[in-house]
């Protein structure tokens, strides 16, 4: 099975241009869908409209500075602010959110493309996945271009990693809605497979945390290796270093800190000290599927869900097939990562 590999490390400076080249071109595109939205809004949503119109300023003066920062790399001029874009788009989604709750079809479309663009090239941050995932929440309830919604879902999940904790939990919820829908066939149809994704999605992406903790490790193992054997070079006894350089070797072979997720949740969130104890020894991308795991368990038990909050509905039937799914594509998780999980109580009761 393929992973998706996130980019990493640190950018050459050819990498550092050519950033910049795809931030000036995504910026002119963006002020272009925006005076499109200000001139599709003028008459009716005059609000939108103006609200169009500071976004094509905020995103002409970001241009100009990320074109400074690219003449500067071509000039081997040192500058010490990389030009990051996130702040703007952050800024210039309260339109695109406004037009989606004017629920006119042609509108909507052109804020979805949008938001669609902005996901494709990597524009969004934490703070931004939540805004969009509000606004395709809204749609989602109103009824309003369910196929587009489930597409810009995908992109968001798929495209990157910054979409965890609750605001992923969000994002399946909404999906699972529509698969349950008394909308058209094709939304439902649509809605299932795009479920089955994003569920082995979830676990793909523990494999791929797994792997790079791994390397981390190792990384850190042979930074250990390279330091010791050039003190044996320098004649330097390596039976006992001062205290602040084992403190600092030490630091470098600790695991990355790790986020628990169970934080993030109520009293209510939590079934019992024996899964605040399993969660809190995870690494975010497993606490997610452990989370979405234990309630798919609990659904297709009739029980209420914990952290895919706002499901209204689930059939045995298609709980019990993703459970096989995932149980069947990634036994490495269970066995590594999620162990702990097939011996509680509530996985046994599946098989009551």
């Amino acid at each position: 099975m393929a992973h998706r590999r996130l980019a990493g490390g640190t950018s050459s400076p050819s990498s550092s241009v050519t950033d910049n080249e795809n931030a000036i071109r995504l910026l002119e595109s963006l002020q272009n869908d925006f005076k499109s939205l200000s001139m599709e809004t003028k008459k009716k949503y005059p609000q939108i409209k103006e609200a169009s119109e500071e976004a094509i300023v905020k995103l002409r003066n970001s241009a100009a500075v990320a074109a400074d920062h690219l003449q500067q790399q071509q000039q081997q001029q040192p500058h010490h602010h990389h030009h990051q874009i996130y702040y703007v788009v952050n800024q210039i989604l309260y339109p695109v959110v406004q037009g989606c709750e004017t629920k006119e079809p042609k509108i909507v479309k052109m804020c979805l493309g949008t938001i669609q663009k902005l996901i494709t090239h990597r524009a969004v941050d934490q703070k931004g996945a939540r805004y969009i995932t509000d606004t395709l929440w809204m749609l989602m309830e109103s009824g309003t271009e369910h196929v587009k919604v489930l597409q810009s879902v995908t992109l968001l999940l798929t495209t990157d990693c910054v979409v965890r904790g609750e605001t992923l939990a969000r994002n399946l919820v909404l999906c699972f809605r529509l698969h349950f829908t008394k909308d058209s066939q094709a939304v439902i149809n649509t809605a299932g497979a795009t479920v089955r994704q994003l569920v082995a999605l979830v676990f793909e992406r523990v494999m791929h945390e797994d792997e790079q903790l791994e390397q981390q490790l190792k990384d850190c193992s042979e930074d250990d290796n390279g330091h010791d054997a050039q003190h044996q070079r320098n004649g330097i006894e390596s039976s006992a270093p001062p205290q602040d350089q084992r403190q600092q070797q030490s630091n470098r072979t600790q695991p990355l800190p790790q986020l628990h997720h169970h934080h993030q949740y109520n009293g209510s969130n939590i079934s019992g000290n024996d899964n605040i104890a399993a969660v809190s020894s995870l690494n975010p991308c497993a606490a997610d599927a452990y989370h979405m795991f234990q309630d798919l368990v609990r659904l297709v038990n009739t029980d209420r869900p914990y952290w895919l909050v706002g499901m209204t509905e689930m059939t045995r039937t298609f709980g019990l097939e993703l459970l096989e799914s995932v149980l069947s594509d990634f036994q490495p998780v269970f066995y590594k990562v999620i162990y702990c999980y097939i011996h509680s109580k509530s996985y046994l009761q599946l098989w009551r």
